[in-house]
């Protein structure tokens, strides 16, 4: 019962989707009247795989952080709410780019001997 209401929103959305490139492309409104076969089934599976591709979510690093100097501790009190739990948005060779949870502070952590900072596991 579910999944037939998400495939019934699906399909709308996917409706949605083909009338707004439709209206944007005239080249391919123009390939859908003058198609012998008006077969547009090609089409709509690869508005599907984009549509999907897009929607698919990947599975977010988390990790802990302790404030070690004073200017973090007033960062981590007064902006990030005293939650320790940061998102891991990019990660190089020695470093993370961390959110907060609350999306307001976010900062470069060194993975070692970080001087405001430091990672617990």
């Amino acid at each position: 019962m579910q999944v037939d209401k998400n495939i019934r929103a699906l399909k709308d959305s996917i409706k949605k989707i083909v009338e707004r490139h439709r209206y944007q492309n005239k080249q391919c409104d123009r390939h859908f009247r003058d198609c012998p076969s008006n077969d547009q089934k090609p089409f709509l599976c690869s508005i599907i795989l984009s549509y999907t591709s897009t929607q698919m979510k990947t599975k977010r690093k988390f990790i802990n952080v302790v404030p070690k100097s004073t200017r973090a501790k007033n960062r981590f009190i007064n902006i990030m709410e005293n939650f320790h739990a940061m998102v891991v948005e990019q990660e190089t060779d020695t470093q993370y780019f961390v959110v907060s949870l609350n999306k307001k502070y976010c900062f470069w952590l060194n993975k070692r001997n970080d001087p405001h900072w430091s990672i617990e596991k």
